[in-house]
């Protein structure tokens, strides 16, 4: 087992989830990863290597460009994305039924408003914003998926050694970002974010807290992927710990 310091040598060690809720199991099959020249080859290389040697270098299945892509519970069930994927959520281009359009406004919907959350703790970190920029900014065909991947692994490290609301905040931003990569984190920041909002609420007020800004997010729904996102929640509520019932 590595060590965070370890990790840190490496260069970029983010991870997705609280350990409470982290496993060793990697979703390869949601990944495109980019093979970076130089010395980034080499410390792409670095988690596979160890990886097939038995090392857990990422034990919350996280990647070097932290794009965690799946995740598990304490019973070792997958939370967020279905182990099949669902075509409806893969672009055209690739062989599912997705458009551009679409694909945008999912990015755009998942921008979780819950950034104060986070902010209010660490006001002087811009990761987790940033990352929402580079999300609307995709969106807005100015940047490539990719930089708006590596924002999502940015916005993970922010959240990595914080807890309660402002953990969950920044996992939101996070799982926004990487929805220029796999659309169906559109459920990974709506459900962080809905997290964020019943950790910030005090105890006897959290379920409500959360159905609040579950209805909310639902409002903001644009008609071209409402019935889209509604049947998504219905499908994926247990696996994205049942935040959706509101």
């Amino acid at each position: 087992m590595r060590s965070y310091r370890q990790m840190k040598d490496v260069g970029k060690a983010h991870y997705y989830e609280a350990k409470a809720e982290a496993c060793e199991r990697r979703s390869a099959e949601h990944a495109v990863p980019v093979r970076p020249a130089g010395i980034g080859a080499i410390l792409w290389l670095f988690p596979v290597l160890s990886h097939s040697a038995g090392l857990s270098v990422f034990p919350h299945g996280g990647r070097l460009n932290g794009t965690a892509l799946g995740r598990c519970n304490k019973k070792g069930a997958t939370v967020i994305l279905p182990k099949d994927r669902d075509p409806r959520f893969i672009t055209i281009r690739r062989g599912g039924t997705l458009t551009d359009s679409d694909h945008r406004l999912l990015a755009l919907w998942a921008a979780a408003h819950v950034l104060h959350l986070f902010e209010s703790v660490q006001p002087s970190d811009p990761r987790p914003r940033q990352a929402i920029e580079q999300t609307r900014a995709w969106a807005r065909g100015e940047i490539k998926m990719s930089q708006a991947r590596a924002a999502a692994g940015a916005a993970n490290a922010a959240a990595r050694e914080l807890s309660g609301a402002a953990r969950h905040a920044a996992y939101a931003a996070g799982q926004a970002a990487v929805v220029a990569h796999v659309a169906a984190h559109e459920l990974g920041a709506a459900a962080y974010a809905i997290k964020a909002a019943r950790a910030a609420a005090p105890a006897i007020e959290g379920e409500s807290a959360g159905r609040l800004e579950c209805r909310w997010q639902r409002e903001q729904l644009p008609d071209a992927i409402r019935e889209l996102v509604l049947e998504d929640q219905r499908l994926r509520n247990e696996i994205c710990w049942s935040v959706f019932d509101c």
